[in-house]
């Protein structure tokens, strides 16, 4: 028996469902028993740390405070009573502060001998190795795993630095290329059924694998994903290296996966036309709507096939990066080195502003001054109609918009700048959801003073309540992060409604040996201060960021098969494309055209050939604006949240959207002439 008989008998013996079932019940056994191995190992090195108590924030402070039962006798009132009671309430504010901070500590602490992250990574694991035995591919892999290890393993163990990265580059490719070899014969099987729409959707399948212009994409996807992790200098901090990988790593793949889309859909409807191929198809009992309907399944399915190869490549290394990757100041993961810490800075912002899904709200304006802005609003309407009763110049016409932002520019202004020896509180409403997670908050704030020189440092005060004030010497001009308790958070009445409440004290205050002449106005820009916390963990979140780039890849299908049912390739490809760096950049457009006015703001002077350029940016910029402002990557970098509102959003509005277009490319191609476009 010769080579090629040997490999087509061990072929057809990893058909059978004998070596399916047996290799399946193997698989299953050794993830079980690389879960039992990681769970004694995992409770023994658990056993070996200490969990972190109250204590170890606030020391001993004697006899706690002690909440009252109902029913028992009022304490005698007086002076000292109201100082003991005052003095007990501070303390038991305390105490729930550090017990907020300790329990945040120990999940912390606990993520790096989680059993349940573990299983949950080899059973992501496991899924594709039982779906490429029950593929007929089990040996298959096997063969290519176990030569991958061959060469890979030398390198990991023995190797310097630089053999380490070609080892993760080219374990990296060939785990990424096995994944998606697998999908697609996934994809095939899904696709299975003999109906129209499902043939025709198998055919663009196997045309995105044939052709050399869609495998040139997909080896690119897959050798820069496998790539990306060797081009992060550990030197940086652990934060954004995860940040920087999930950043390139998510929205590189989506911009990839997104170009071979817009090429595979025109592609497949006008090369069809084009070469007379599509005679053969439509002679058939098939519809014209289901022709285009199969078209954009099928590549709606390759898409789905890369997204997903890329998104779990992008996932599993961005959970490797923050599980074995050394934060700075840590002699280990998770273990600082400085035995005083329980954590280094590096890991809790990781943890808690990083790798979660944080919602955000910013301070709350006062009644009073939203009603001084529809006050000075309308004064300034009447004083520019009498100005342009006056002169009839097109540069006075009263513009409400306009007016109403600079109104607000200029109260918002004023509402976040403090002067030299003032104070304000600022209010943080909606924070019920932070109470219940019950994880450390974020205050981000940026301080403006002067003309912002990066060599100034100005002092900040802040008081927060149940805490002592503190003072931080921060730049001006630069995005600053800190930690709050959700113990500062209070029920309180607002506008006639109960909500969970967050009172923020800032003060500018300077020392005696300052002279006045060198006291400075402080300010926040109106983006300047936020608080966020945590409303979801980072799996979810990312995927419902997986979900929108896949609704938004099937939207972009949509448009280039409509566009090329009329249209020769080259134009079709010009159109969606066009499309889609429109629809990508609408968000930075419209901002821009808030600045881009006919009229000059200083010199009054009116640009006329600017009237027509805002015409048509407008109404372009505003129809897509909503597309922009999903951004799924940029707020999964950022640790913000998508929330299953935006995620039903975009999938109602873009499905409406595709439905509509694949709609009208259904009129289309059945009302063409084929034969006669066809010859030409």
């Amino acid at each position: 028996m010769n080579l090629t008989d040997f490999i087509g008998k061990l072929n057809r013996w990893q058909q059978t469902l004998a070596f399916k079932v047996v290799a399946s019940i193997v698989a299953i056994a050794l993830a079980i028993g690389v879960m039992v191995t990681y769970s004694v190992r995992a409770a023994a090195d658990a056993q070996e740390r200490q969990r972190v108590t109250v204590r170890d924030f606030i020391g001993d402070m004697g006899e706690e405070p002690k909440v009252p039962q109902a029913g028992a006798p009022a304490a005698p009132a007086g002076p000292g009573a109201v100082d003991a009671a005052a003095d007990r309430e501070a303390r038991k504010q305390l105490v729930q502060q550090a017990d907020s901070l300790a329990r945040f500590y120990n999940r912390l602490i606990d993520r790096k001998y989680s059993t349940a992250g573990f299983g949950g990574v080899v059973g992501l694991t496991l899924v594709p190795v039982l779906g490429a035995i029950w593929l007929g591919l089990g040996l298959t892999y096997l063969a290519l795993g176990l030569l991958a290890a061959l060469v890979v393993g030398p390198m990991l163990l023995f190797g310097g630095p630089s053999w380490r990265g070609v080892a993760v580059f080219v374990g990296g490719t060939v785990v990424l290329a096995a994944s998606f070899a697998a999908l697609i014969q996934l994809l095939r099987l899904l696709l299975s059924p003999a109906t129209p729409i499902t043939a025709i959707a198998r055919n663009v399948v196997a045309e995105a694998v044939r052709l050399k212009i869609s495998l040139v994409f997909i080896v690119m996807l897959i050798l820069a994903l496998a790539l990306l992790p060797g081009l992060l200098d550990e030197q940086t901090p652990l934060r954004y290296r995860v940040q920087s990988f999930l950043q390139y790593g998510a929205s590189g793949s989506f911009w990839i996966t997104a170009v071979l889309v817009l090429v595979l859909s025109a592609a497949t409807v006008a090369f069809e036309q084009r070469d007379k191929i599509v005679w053969q198809t439509m002679t058939k009992p098939v519809r014209p709507w289901e022709f285009v309907v199969g078209k954009w399944l099928g590549v709606v399915g390759v898409s789905a096939v890369l997204l997903g190869v890329s998104s779990t490549g992008v996932f599993f290394f961005a959970d490797y990066l923050r599980r074995t990757g050394l934060a700075v100041e840590e002699v280990r993961p998770y273990v600082p080195e400085d035995p005083s810490k329980i954590a280094t800075e590096d890991r809790l912002i990781l943890e808690s502003q990083v790798l979660v899904g944080r919602q955000s709200t910013r301070p709350l304006l006062p009644k009073e001054l939203t009603e001084r802005i529809v006050e000075a609003v309308r004064e300034r309407m009447v004083e520019q109609a009498k100005k342009y009763e006056q002169s009839r110049d097109p540069a006075d016409a009263p513009d409400e918009a306009k007016l109403q932002r600079q109104v607000e520019g200029e109260a918002l202004t004023a509402f976040l700048s403090i002067g030299p020896s003032q104070s304000r509180t600022y209010q943080f409403v909606g924070l019920e959801a932070a109470r219940t997670f019950d994880l450390p908050m974020t205050l981000r704030y940026k301080v403006n003073v002067g003309a912002n020189n990066p060599d100034d440092f100005h002092n900040v005060t802040f008081f927060v309540p149940g805490s002592q004030p503190f003072q931080r010497r921060v730049p001006a001009g630069q995005s600053m992060t800190m930690p709050l308790s959700t113990s500062a958070v209070q029920v309180a009445q607002v506008d006639g409604r109960e909500t969970a409440l967050l009172s923020l004290t800032i003060a500018n205050i300077y020392g005696p040996e300052v002279p006045e002449s060198a006291m400075k106005t402080m300010s926040f820009p109106p983006d300047g201060i936020e608080v966020s916390f945590v409303r979801s963990s980072f799996e979810a979140n990312y995927l419902r960021v997986a979900l929108v780039m896949l609704v938004k890849l099937a939207f972009l299908s949509a448009v280039a098969v409509t566009a090329a049912t009329f249209l020769s390739f080259p134009v079709a490809c010009l159109v969606s494309f066009g499309a889609f760096l429109m629809a990508e950049g609408a968000s930075a457009v419209s901002t821009a055209l808030d600045n881009f006015g006919p009229i000059d703001g200083q010199t009054q002077a009116v640009s006329y050939w600017k009237y027509p350029v805002v015409w048509i940016a407008r109404p372009i910029s505003e129809s897509m604006k909503f597309y922009a402002e999903l951004d799924p990557t940029g707020k999964l970098v950022e640790g913000r949240l998508l929330g299953w509102g935006d995620v039903g959003f975009s999938v109602v509005l873009l499905g409406l959207l595709t439905l509509v277009l694949l709609v009208i490319a259904g009129m289309i191609f059945r009302n063409r002439e084929l034969a006669t476009y066809s010859a030409q």
